[in-house]
């Protein structure tokens, strides 16, 4: 499987109790599902007041039409979605649009998952477990030389490469 990392290499962190809370809000439980999500979202692309068909919103989804009307009924159940028929002769057509409630429930998962987000990119604020061992500042760290992938090469490598290449050249 994967190389073990020695414990004494392991770098640890504590989260801030900011980070903390951030990563404790709660997700609308409606909105957690995919497909819902996507729906919701779809619905709220529109303008307050407007609506899409049944058709237009399972093909833009790429969702089957059991699918759609599934996540649907769960939608319209917690007040989300509202529908209306309308008729062209005998024809049916269903449009759906997102009510207010659906439209703040919507807002409301989008800023949790943004604080997610946010808290995963706000790394300066984690600080040092106090267990974890922390690397001794020396010259070689400091003046770090990269390899031709951008990644720092191991402390002596440089004196190595070069040791190698004279050696290569006295082959010739």
């Amino acid at each position: 499987m994967g190389s073990a990392m020695p414990e004494a290499s392991l770098r640890r962190f504590e989260l801030s109790e900011t980070i903390g809370e951030r990563l404790r809000t709660p997700f609308d439980a409606t909105l957690s599902d995919p497909n819902r999500l996507r729906i919701q979202a779809a619905l709220h692309g529109l303008e307050a007041g407007g609506s899409i068909r049944f058709t237009a919103l399972a093909k833009a989804l790429g969702l089957s039409d059991g699918n759609l009307s599934a996540h649907l009924a769960v939608l319209t159940e917690v007040g989300y979605v509202t529908t209306h028929e309308s008729y062209t002769g005998k024809r049916r057509t269903r449009w759906y649009s997102a009510t207010a409630v659906g439209r703040e429930a919507f807002e409301a998962h989008v800023r949790a998952l943004q604080l997610i987000v946010d808290s995963a990119r706000a790394r300066p604020v984690a600080t040092p477990h106090p267990r974890s061992p922390q690397p001794e500042p020396t010259a070689s760290t400091s003046t770090t030389s990269r390899s031709r992938t951008g990644w720092p090469r191991a402390a002596g490598s440089d004196r190595r490469i070069a040791s190698a290449a004279s050696a290569n050249l006295g082959d010739e």
